[in-house]
């Protein structure tokens, strides 16, 4: 039982941008500015919602091309 409440009682160290438990031990100052909406949840400059294509990402990122090996394998059914 001892266990079960320090798991239960653990805070985790990585903080979300979004999501998460709403209880999750907020600290005083938190509570005490909890009446006053903070400036960063109205913003929303840093989040993209639009998608890059394929043809837009940098040769890095992209696919490599399918060996006809490869490509044969696939339109075969996988293992056989």
């Amino acid at each position: 039982m001892v266990r079960l409440t320090s798991l239960l009682s653990r805070i985790p160290t990585i903080k979300f941008r979004k999501g998460g438990v709403a209880g999750a031990a907020p600290s005083a100052a938190g509570q005490a500015q909890a009446g006053a909406p903070s400036p960063a949840s109205h913003s929303s400059k840093g989040l993209s919602t639009s998608t890059i294509s394929d043809i837009e990402l940098p040769k890095r990122y992209q696919r490599r091309p399918l060996s006809q090996e490869e490509i044969d394998h696939i339109n075969g059914g996988g293992i056989v």
